[in-house]
């Protein structure tokens, strides 16, 4: 039979009509359809969350921590708008069903926010554009808390502004970015690209200006997967530009410390040397006697010592000759000490120059 139906649809948000009449087999099929999709775009969502999970217990940097944040919103926001959150995390839960969507779209402003500046570190980038994104991110942190006071046709005009400034302000801050030389920032356009695409797209299907179609009823989370994958991509590259640095300054560092290494070794050597020479020449000083030039006793009894035991050694013959000058004292009761001095001196000289070999030794005893 024709059956004529009229249904009355009141919603304090946008609604798409009108609906579709559909065969069981037929439902069966779209719905599995759908849910192979869903699944591939949450499984996509989860392995980005644990991968960012483990490389904040490792790296220990929070941006990947509020890039968590985001990349956790973004598909509960998406599985509220289509009712998946509804129907297996809380069907029972229907108030706190009405303000979820609201709630997980501001911390998908709030996180992005959060990540943006750390990820392009806004704060060295650009004192404006750091400024910006801090009232993103407060904007996004007062929504969430805003979703469960005022009227939800309301909050969500509001929130759906503050996503509009905040997707144009992330591409804009990227190019930004890109322009002052930072590599990761040409990912991280198109990342937010594929995403207002994505959310566009979705938007004018659901106003009826595009037709409702497997790529326009999934364009949004098509668009916020590539997004993610991309963001990923950019925390690689920044990453390895970070590492790329921190090795550089290693380099540069290990430069620096063996130069200073090689002056300080110079610098020992030098003084080492210096020390050498000094200690040598206080050991002839101490070895020589003052008023003749030549070796004193001290310097005789080691040279003894040696040359006794070169001799037992060897079984050689060790030769010691000692003078004794005659009539000295009545040099110096004749003509003074000064006098005696000179003549020792002499004598010294002239004893110095009957030496026929380097092991012949002349000291005064």
């Amino acid at each position: 039979e024709t059956l004529e139906l009229v249904l009355r649809v009141k919603t304090n948000s946008s609604v798409q009509v009108p609906m579709t009449l559909w065969e069981r087999e037929s439902l069966s099929i779209y719905d599995s359809n759908r849910t192979i999709i869903q699944g591939i775009y949450f499984g996509v969502m989860f392995v980005i969350v644990i991968f960012n999970l483990l490389m904040l217990g490792v790296w220990r940097d929070i941006t990947y921590l509020w890039y968590g944040g985001y990349v956790v919103c973004m598909p509960l926001f998406l599985a509220s708008l289509t009712g998946q959150t509804y129907r297996y995390l809380w069907p029972e839960a229907s108030i706190w069903n009405d303000h979820a969507l609201l709630f997980f779209l501001a911390g998908v402003v709030g996180f992005s926010g959060l990540f943006i500046r750390r990820m392009l570190d806004l704060a060295t980038l650009s004192n404006i554009w750091d400024k910006l994104f801090l009232a993103l991110m407060v904007a996004g942190v007062l929504s969430a808390s805003s979703a469960f006071i005022f009227d939800y046709h309301l909050a969500i005009q509001l929130l759906a502004l503050l996503v509009i400034i905040a997707a144009v302000s992330a591409i804009a801050v990227g190019v930004y970015a890109w322009r002052k030389g930072q590599s990761s920032a040409g990912y991280f356009i198109f990342a937010w690209i594929f995403l207002l695409t994505g959310a566009l797209i979705m938007a004018l299907s659901k106003y009826g200006v595009l037709p409702v179609n497997v790529f326009t009823e999934y364009a949004a989370q098509l668009g916020s997967a590539l997004e993610v994958i991309l963001l990923t991509f950019a925390l690689a590259e920044r990453m390895n530009a970070e590492k790329q640095l921190r090795f550089n300054a290693q380099a540069e560092t290990l430069k620096v410390q063996l130069k200073v290494n090689d002056e300080l070794e110079f610098r020992v050597e030098k003084r080492t040397s210096e020390l050498q020479i000094a200690n040598q020449k206080l050991q002839t000083i101490s070895e020589t006697d003052q008023l003749t030039g030549i070796n004193n006793r001290r310097y005789l009894d080691a040279i003894l010592a040696k040359e006794w035991r070169r001799c037992q050694r060897y079984g050689h013959d060790l030769a010691i000759l000692m003078i004794d000058i005659d009539h000295f004292k009545v040099v110096n009761d004749t003509h003074g000490h000064l006098v005696g001095d000179d003549c020792l001196v002499e004598i010294a000289q002239r004893l110095q120059k009957c030496l026929r070999w380097p092991s012949d030794q002349l000291a005064r005893y």
